[in-house]
């Protein structure tokens, strides 16, 4: 798939020995691309993603989940130059059914929609409320 902003390259796995180190049709779900390219839109400025699909092998050796939305073309890391204004953006989304801020990237994904929307553990507090005040 391809959107305004973005096409399937800039979410393939960067271990480059699985089948996912390849860009083709589909590496992950169009609802999540079109919902970056939703927040795309209204942030107005490039998103860079840090990490879109990952095999298991890889996902692992980043400190993922087992059972990552990221293994399942799910998920993607995102950063910009005004992270405050692209966490804004990104809570606008509702399909963005989890956020999670770090203190370089903001995780997204779109599995199954959990109790608390926005997950804050990850990140410093004051960064967390420099960004939503903001």
């Amino acid at each position: 798939m391809k959107t305004k902003n973005f096409d399937d390259s800039e979410f393939t796995c960067h271990c480059g020995k699985c089948s996912f180190s390849q860009p083709f049709s589909g590496i992950v779900k169009d609802r999540l691309m079109i919902a970056l390219q939703m927040v795309r839109d209204a942030y107005g400025m490039p998103i860079i993603v840090t990490s879109g699909r990952r095999c298991h092998t890889h996902n692992l050796e980043v400190g993922g989940v087992a059972d990552s939305y990221h293994t399942q073309g799910m998920a993607a890391d995102v950063k910009g130059a005004d992270m405050s204004r692209l966490l804004s953006c990104l809570l606008q989304v509702p399909d963005l059914h989890y956020i999670e801020p770090h203190d370089d990237y903001i995780h997204v994904d779109i599995g199954k929609m959990r109790k608390h929307r926005v997950n804050d553990l990850r990140t410093s507090r004051r960064k967390l409320r420099g960004m939503l005040d903001a």
